[in-house]
């Protein structure tokens, strides 16, 4: 198995309304059509989220805000 390293994301998560306090953001990792990471937060603003890929592809990052 090759050693991958691991990809740091850097972004600020923002609501342009009232902050709803009690919501969920998703935050996945996707390799083609498959979700291979998931993190829950209940954090808005700046945050970091890493993944290690374990084989050689392209990934996407996608955050996807659950109000209650």
């Amino acid at each position: 198995m090759v050693a991958r390293e691991t990809i740091e994301f850097v972004g600020r998560l923002q609501l342009y309304s009232a902050p709803v306090l009690d919501a969920e953001i998703e935050i996945y990792w996707i390799e083609g059509e498959q979700v291979v990471d998931t993190v829950t937060t209940n954090t808005l603003g700046d945050f970091t989220a890493y993944y290690t890929p374990t084989t050689a592809g392209t990934y996407k990052f996608q955050a996807q805000y659950n109000a209650p």
